[in-house]
């Protein structure tokens, strides 16, 4: 039998496909070059990969001189700069038994078949992470569509790959599957998800128990009783921490200023709203939906819930107390409303509201009902870094790395502002090529990986952590311990990353298509910015790298920026469920009936209503305790002139704040002392972009009792044809040089106002 047919065999025997041998080698006798080629060819890849490299699995023998007494096995990886991995390499005799051939080759192959290897990967697509793995482990890996968006990044050195594919399996919930053709498929776990899922109402479970059992300590340490002496007491403490916030800003230590409404832990109102929550089932308070909202209340109405008797009975403590704090306060009736925000890091709140004979709010209180701790007794430690270990050096980003903070961030205004945006601004406008979250957290966590030299797996959300434009002079751990709670537990040593908030991962191709049309037509507009609303199930859709991208391309701050469009969640799908027919008829100038509006277009609606307080300050659950029976909806729509400026020999800024006549006039009569830009800065403008700005309002009249409730949209656009001008129409700069005179103008004189010192 042919050593070259005996080599097929045994490699087919094993499962290793695509061996290609490298011609050229300088060897002075018989040399098998097996070099474990990337999957590309195997049939769970795309045809485009495929057409890189269809090569049909083979081996070839190449014959040394005639005078050679041995020959060599060789089996090294494929020759690829950032791919390296240990290489066994076999010295043979001449002449050897074919079973000897058979059983050394075997050994070799199982030996790279699941050797280490060492490998760094930035934040990439997860199918390009996995097929460079492939490629470096000789293993035939493919990840299924449904993980095609997913991202992966990776820090290996001398690293198991079992393990690596393991913990790859475990950081985007996800199985190896093993076909029969031999290729592992990556494809979703739903029980791992279920399991995460299941964490997050654990986590959510231990912070209001952890925040009920704050307020069951902190009121342990109040008096029984409150009388004249508490009273004293708590004014006391509550002068003390007043100056103690106000001693921490002076040292500028505002980081260390309690963030929360902390100072009302003592009051009756807090006293009452810590009994009241202690006696409450926890299960009933994280029963309330995100961003839903739950009202408790005396004499209830039929969307509200009544106290138990229990909650009475504190609430008669709660008057008497109140009468000793301020006995010409009066209550008729008191409410906690409930309610749960997503995007606050104290998202499960509870207020109590006590009104008095007139209806009016005489009494309320805010209480935080998750991380809701000891930390809240003092000044806290928020916004302090935390220290560098003393033998650890700073990170060291690259150049690139550097650069791509830079032009990702709309506020940079260094003066390689131009030449790096006009570099960077293809990549910005394609996400499918140009990998969005490359340099942003992933990159930093491989650079602590390496400097620590751990082996890392990790994949990151949608929302670039970062608020600079160029790295912090950060170390390693430093940014593990800025980012502690996306760090799964691990025994093998591993640092092991997934985002603690999980988002629905944005679609790069819709995204890339998003782009294009903001482009073409100058800025977002209210129906692009609903269309991608609609399809994410994010609360806010847009605060992630593709709401980054659009405040790149166009006007992002401001009144008038994209950023006012963007974020705008409930009306955009609101926009979204009325449809583009209905939105048609309400431009015409008709009015549609909400019970004829689609059931998401009315649940939207409800969600609005009940979600929030109304219009005027009255409480849904009050003036619609039935719920809503019908109703009517009108839209008007109003346009403005908006611009910005610049001085002609510096060019139109990358990053413009639009203006409207009004806030022009005023920033070149005192400029913007805030962002320490004086007047002679816009004084100074001969060049004028002009854009226009449009205001959406929808109207409704809800029934019963045709209760008012308007909703905005706004979009603005540049367009992309339009000239700039040297001046200003005659019509805007007459506006502009009102609102000036009106800013310089002396302020009119107040009648002088008596102050009642506190008692």
């Amino acid at each position: 039998m042919q050593l070259s047919t005996l080599l097929n065999r045994c490699l087919r025997s094993i499962r290793i496909h695509n061996v290609i041998v490298q011609q050229g080698w300088k060897l002075n006798s018989g040399v098998f070059s097996l070099p474990l080629s990337p999957t590309w060819a195997d049939s769970d890849c795309s045809s485009s990969d495929r057409s890189r490299s269809a090569v049909s699995p083979r081996i070839s023998y190449v014959d040394g001189q005639p005078h050679a007494r041995r020959q060599f096995i060789r089996l090294r990886m494929i020759n690829k700069p950032h791919i390296r991995s240990p290489v066994p390499i076999a010295l043979l005799p001449r002449g050897s038994r074919p079973k000897d051939v058979h059983l050394l080759l075997s050994l070799l192959l199982m030996t790279v078949q699941g050797s280490s290897i060492t490998l760094n990967l930035s934040p990439m697509p997860a199918p390009a992470a996995v097929r460079s793995i492939a490629a470096a482990s000789g293993r035939r890996l493919a990840v299924v569509p449904a993980l095609s968006e997913e991202i992966l990044f990776v820090r290996l050195k001398d690293a198991p790959v079992d393990t690596a594919l393991s913990h790859i399996a475990e950081v985007l919930c996800a199985k190896w599957i093993k076909r029969a053709n031999g290729v592992s498929l990556l494809e979703p776990d739903p029980k791992a998800l279920r399991n995460v899922e299941q964490a997050e109402a654990d986590e959510k479970e231990r912070s209001l128990l952890t925040s009920m059992k704050y307020m069951r300590e902190h009121l342990a340490r109040q008096p029984e009783v409150f009388d004249q002496k508490a009273l004293n007491a708590y004014k006391k403490k509550k002068q003390d921490r007043a100056q103690g916030i106000v001693d921490a800003e002076t040292r500028k230590e505002g980081g260390r200023t309690f963030p929360v409404l902390s100072g009302n832990q003592g009051t009756p109102a807090w006293r009452a709203v810590a009994r009241i929550v202690l006696r409450m089932d926890p299960k009933a308070i994280l029963a309330i939906p995100n961003d839903g909202r739950e009202v408790w209340a005396e004499n209830p109405t039929p969307t509200q819930h009544a106290f138990s008797e229990e909650a009475n009975e504190v609430l008669k403590t709660y008057r008497q107390e109140l009468n000793v704090y301020d006995p010409t306060l009066s209550v008729n009736r008191v409410k906690l409303v409930f309610w749960k925000n997503t995007i606050s890091p104290s998202n499960l709140c509870v207020k109590l509201e006590a009104s008095g004979p007139d209806g009016k709010i005489a009494d309320r209180t805010l209480a935080p009902l998750s991380g809701y701790s000891q930390m809240m007794a003092v000044l806290n430690e928020e916004g302090k870094e935390a220290p560098a270990k003393p033998e650890e050096t700073p990170l060291k980003p690259s150049p690139d790395a550097i650069e791509a903070r830079m032009a990702l961030a709309v506020w940079y205004d260094g003066p390689d502002r131009r030449a790096i945006f006009a570099k960077w601004r293809p990549r910005i406008l394609d996400p499918v090529y140009f990998e969005p979250t490359t340099w942003d957290l992933g990159y930093e966590l491989v650079m602590a990986a390496e400097s620590l030299d751990r082996n890392l797996v990790g994949t990151v959300n949608d929302v670039l952590t970062t608020s600079l434009p160029v790295y912090k002079n950060a170390t390693a751990s430093q940014v593990l311990k800025e980012n502690r709670e996306s760090i799964l537990p691990s025994d093998d040593g591993w640092l092991v990353f997934r985002s603690h908030e999980r988002q629905q991962r944005a679609s790069r191709s819709r995204a890339k298509s998003l782009l294009a049309n903001c482009v073409q037509l100058g800025g977002i507009t209210v129906d692009l910015a609903a269309n991608w609303t609609a399809q994410s199930t994010d609360v806010f859709p847009f605060m992630n790298w593709v709401g980054g991208n659009v405040g790149l391309i166009c006007p992002y701050d401001g009144e008038y920026g994209s950023i006012s469009t963007m974020m705008a969640p409930d009306p955009l799908r609101l926009w979204a469920d009325i449809g583009p027919a209905g939105i048609d008829s309400l431009r015409q100038g008709a009015a549609l009936q909400l019970s004829r509006l689609s059931p998401a277009a009315k649940a939207q609606i409800e969600e609005m209503v009940y979600g929030n307080e109304l219009n005027d300050g009255r409480d849904p659950t009050d003036v619609l305790p039935n719920g809503i029976t019908d109703g009517s909806l009108t839209m008007s729509i109003g346009e403005s002139t908006v611009f910005y400026g610049w001085v002609g020999a510096e060019g139109p800024p990358v990053t413009p704040r639009l203006m409207d006549a009004q806030e022009f006039g005023s920033v070149l009569a005192k400029g913007r002392p805030w962002l320490d830009e004086p007047a002679r800065i816009f004084q100074q403008y001969n060049r004028f972009r002009l854009g226009l700005h449009r205001k959406y309002t929808l109207n409704f009249r809800i029934e019963p009792g045709a209760i008012p409730m308007t909703v905005t949209l706004n979009e603005t656009l540049l367009n992309p044809e339009s000239q700039d001008v040297s001046e200003l129409p005659a019509d805007l700069k007459s506006a502009v040089e009102k609102a000036r005179l009106a800013a310089l103008a002396p302020p009119a004189e107040t009648s002088p106002i008596r102050t009642i010192p506190p008692r």
